[in-house]
């Protein structure tokens, strides 16, 4: 895997900040040098001396992204519980030879899994701030606990809603804990690749979903739902023990000026890492922010350079919902109404899962090698062209078992486009691109804003899909295909290449307003001690 630094060529220099605003950072020459030293430590890692050198950290980001299993186990689950047969008859309506589910309760119950989740995001920072992600995400764990006990013994629709909206409420403050702390625990080198993780994690969930949802296809009993709803217990006994003995965020712990615990949490997050300069460094990004007037509310995110920044964090999600991703997340649904049978769906639905996961995987090395605003672009626009064949095999007369095929192969192309050039990336991106002040809030409100998008897409696509409503089965391609082409646009205009920058950096090169296709190849010199630097030494 290459490192991610950059080669110095062909490069422009950015001298000064905006408007002549200089950076006032620290009061001693040691500090000064002790932070410039930890900057070009990060810089010079490769990808193997970043796990080399910080082990620590990487298994308590895998331990801490583990919370993101039971967001994609849950979500796909519910999308599953709409092609089994025992949840049909338990809670569906008659409809031709069986029973559907009615679109309007399709539509409900995803619905409620974004809204639980919006909630969750904006309380997640108001909490982390105050308390800290460790305390957080274990005390979230300990309420979702609680909350599945709803959702497991639900008698009607209305009941297991109610469950499915508590339960999301714990997701959002999981889905944005997780990305955060990746980001703020590891070195630059290695930041793509842990919080892009958090997507393998959630496609971990969805193949224990698939699994155990195909594992009780068969059965005719209401135990063919529950056993899915009860599996969830067996996540909290080995995530709690690990989220409670792992290290608070040394970022968060610099903010509250915490310098000697921040020290003590880099000692356990890396071998051969000198804490004190890098909690200078730390601090010094701190006062950059603070310098550049980046406050800490969620006003704050909407303001002069920080509302550019929310766009990108908002947009990236907002693509990736916005890109036809409603195949991906209700598969074995999909499968079903394309005209297949439906163990045969289920069946599709795994293997799909697998290839996700080993597409996700594949997708790091991708990151790595392309960066995150190229690889984005380039998924893009291999989706256009998969949803717009899939419309047209719709096409076929519905008997036609060729086209079913060929739909089914479809999904599974578009499966292993998206994950790792879509879905991946924008976990990085979102996280990537806020200040390190407002990055809670900047990811809760991307995360919402994808909510906000998904529940637009849940109201519309049961309408289109569902047999009860338009069955419009493949056809959907057409739609999502010209919505796919806006992204790409935006894509090509807005997203900036985040690729092996330090936060104080991108600080940097937001405040000097940088249009997003230069950001590839302008350097900052955040030490420059000249009168044209950007750092200068009282």
């Amino acid at each position: 895997m290459p490192a991610e630094t950059k080669t110095g060529r062909d490069i422009e220099h950015l001298e000064s900040l905006g408007d002549g605003l200089r950076i006032e950072g620290f009061s001693s020459k040691s500090e000064f040098e002790e932070a410039r030293n930890a900057t070009l430590a990060e810089h010079s890692l490769s990808v193997w001396d970043g796990f080399k050198a910080y082990p620590n950290a990487v298994f308590w980001c895998l331990v801490i992204s583990g919370t993101i299993i039971m967001e994609g186990y849950d979500q796909i689950f519910i999308g599953s519980l709409y092609a089994q047969n025992a949840f049909q008859q338990r809670f569906g309506i008659p409809f031709g030879d069986g029973y559907q589910i009615p679109a309007k309760w399709q539509t409900t119950l995803s619905m409620v899994q974004f809204i639980g989740s919006i909630i969750g995001n904006i309380i997640n920072p108001l909490l982390t701030e105050r308390f800290g992600m460790r305390r957080v995400i274990l005390g979230t764990l300990v309420y979702l606990a609680g909350m599945v006990f709803v959702t497991f013994f639900a008698t009607s629709l209305g009941m297991l809603t109610a469950g499915i909206l508590l339960c999301a409420i714990a997701y959002g403050v999981f889905s944005t804990a997780g990305a955060v702390y990746a980001s703020e625990v590891c070195p630059v080198v290695l930041r793509g690749y842990l919080t892009s993780y958090i997507l393998l994690c959630f496609v971990i969930g969805q193949l224990v979903s698939a699994g155990v949802t195909y594992s009780v296809q068969g059965m005719a009993s209401q135990w063919a739902y529950k056993i899915p709803f009860a599996v969830q217990w067996a996540w909290f006994p080995p995530l709690a023990i690990g989220i409670y003995f792992a290290p608070e965020s040394p970022w968060w712990l610099v903010r509250k000026g915490r310098l000697a615990d921040a020290e003590k949490s880099l000692r356990r997050l890396g071998n051969a890492v000198n804490p004190h300069e890098q909690v200078a460094m730390m601090v010094h990004t701190n006062r950059v922010e603070q310098e550049l007037d980046f406050g800490t509310t969620y006003k704050d995110c909407f303001m002069g350079v920080d509302r550019r920044r929310t766009e990108i964090a908002c947009g990236a999600f907002i693509v990736q919902a916005a890109c036809g991703s409603i195949v991906a997340g209700q598969l074995a649904f999909f499968f079903e109404q394309a005209g297949l049978a439906n163990t045969l769906a289920f069946q599709l639905t795994l293997g799909a899962t697998g290839l996700s996961f080993v597409a996700t995987v594949g997708g790091w090395f991708l990151l790595s090698w392309m960066g995150r605003r190229t690889l984005y672009l380039w998924g893009l626009c291999f989706i256009v062209v998969i949803l717009f064949i899939m419309g047209f095999l719709a096409l076929a007369p519905y008997g036609n078992s060729g086209a079913k095929w060929a739909t089914a192969s479809c999904v599974f192309l578009y499966d292993l486009v998206f994950f790792p050039m879509v879905a991946g990336p924008c976990y990085v991106i979102s996280a990537e691109v806020s200040s390190t002040r407002l990055r809670g809030r900047t990811v809760g409100i991307a995360r919402n804003a994808y909510n906000l998008i998904y529940i637009i897409i849940n109201v519309i696509n049961p309408q289109m899909i569902n047999p009860t409503a338009g069955n419009w089965k493949g056809k959907i391609g057409f739609f999502w295909a010209p919505v796919t082409i806006l992204c790409v646009v935006w894509t090509y205009y807005r997203m900036p290449e985040c690729k092996g920058r330090t936060y104080e950096e991108l600080d940097l090169l937001f405040a000097n307003r940088v249009p997003a296709r230069k950001f590839k190849t302008a350097v900052v010199d955040a030490f420059a001690e000249d009168e044209q630097g950007q750092v200068k030494l009282e």
